[in-house]
């Protein structure tokens, strides 16, 4: 992982627009005082290779520690098997604990 300087146009479109055919995006949200407050996302994408596809999962700060993010890995998890994925990878920062936990507990047995 590194930061990136300039993002192209197609990146970002990659970043914000999901294929439905193959990818998946989730949200948790709350209700808040002006309407509705977004805590969460994770998301995969399928690989070209038609087996595999890559995870990421977000947390606002505030809602970390509450099992959202194993919640929303779940639901990842079962829908890629459900749409016939076998692998699901994921970049996790090394100083990352809790989701390095998470990624232990959900991962292969």
């Amino acid at each position: 992982m590194s930061r990136v300087k300039d993002l192209s146009a197609r990146m970002l479109d990659d970043a914000v627009r999901l294929r439905t055919e193959r990818d998946l995006g989730l949200v948790a949200e709350i209700d808040a005082p002006d309407g509705i407050d977004i805590v969460g996302g994770a998301r995969y994408y399928a690989q070209p290779d038609g087996e595999s596809c890559e995870f990421a999962v977000t947390i606002v700060d505030d809602w970390r520690g509450w099992g959202l993010a194993s919640r929303l890995m779940r639901e990842l998890i079962q829908a890629e098997r459900a749409r016939g994925l076998q692998r699901m990878e994921g970049f996790v920062l090394a100083g990352d604990r809790a989701m390095l936990g998470l990624a232990r507990r959900l991962g292969p047995p």
